[in-house]
């Protein structure tokens, strides 16, 4: 339930645009083995997932993305695995 719980406030913070405090929450979620939180995680550094959601005053970074998604699709990520590169 704690895991869902981060994870739902995460999605959130995604999308009201504070990728920066959504990245902690995801990557806590992580931490506590979902692997969905690395799939969010990627997307606060996405550059199609900034440009989506039109984010401003912060870079997105397409190379942590990468790892990030990489470690999503190896904890067996499934909401995003389509996403997935």
């Amino acid at each position: 339930a704690e895991v869902s719980g981060l994870l739902e406030k995460g999605d959130v913070l995604l999308k009201s645009g504070d990728l920066v405090i959504a990245r902690q929450f995801y990557a806590r979620a992580f931490q506590m083995g979902a692997a969905e939180g690395a799939a969010g995680v990627a997307k606060t550094y996405d550059p199609a997932v900034y440009k989506k959601l039109k984010v401003q005053g912060i870079t997105p970074d397409a190379a942590k993305a990468a790892e990030w998604y990489k470690k999503a699709k190896a904890a067996g990520a499934t909401e995003t695995a389509a996403s997935l590169p």
